[in-house]
């Protein structure tokens, strides 16, 4: 799952052309809103974003390293590419990423100190909740937990694990 959440910034730019890493294979976006895609290239790499094969949408690689393209919205459906090909300023080779299987959906961004953490396994219900996901209830529902990041400043690279199921 991915949502789009902000870029965190860092002082150093990145020197490869990649998403950032709240993106990913199997990811959501939110459905029926425009969506930014974001992610690290040299500064003024030209950066073409498309979702399907459709008509590509521009960015450029800024200063700092980063570029981020918008994506019209849309509605909620499964199993999109979204590719990003980037040429190096001065006619640098070209260069291409995909994200796989991309939903549109519902995104939920739920956020709290780590002492709120509540992984299912603690709680009175998790073997009924284990029984629901076993059976496939919940197949549309993907779940995405960030790492805790002590660190005093933002980071340029958030990691986090994909729950696909308990």
């Amino acid at each position: 799952m991915c949502s789009a959440l902000l870029l965190l910034l860092g002082s150093s730019a990145a020197s490869s052309f990649n998403f950032s890493g709240v993106f990913g294979d199997d990811c959501v976006l939110q459905r029926d809103s425009i969506t930014a895609v974001y992610g690290f290239a040299a500064a003024g790499a030209s950066v073409a974003v498309s979702l399907d094969g459709g008509a590509a949408v521009s960015a450029t690689g800024q200063p700092d390293g980063t570029w981020k393209a918008l994506l019209p919205a849309q509605p909620a459906g499964s199993n999109h590419t979204i590719v990003a090909t980037s040429r190096g300023a001065g006619g640098a080779a070209t260069t291409a990423i995909a994200l796989r299987r991309v939903s549109f959906g519902d995104v939920w961004f739920c956020s709290g100190q780590s002492n709120m953490e509540l992984p299912l396994h603690y709680t009175l219900t998790r073997n009924d909740t284990y029984a629901a996901v076993a059976a496939g209830r919940y197949e549309q529902i993907s779940l995405l937990h960030f790492d805790h990041n002590p660190l005093p400043q933002p980071a340029r690279v958030v990691g986090g694990d994909k729950v696909l199921a308990p």
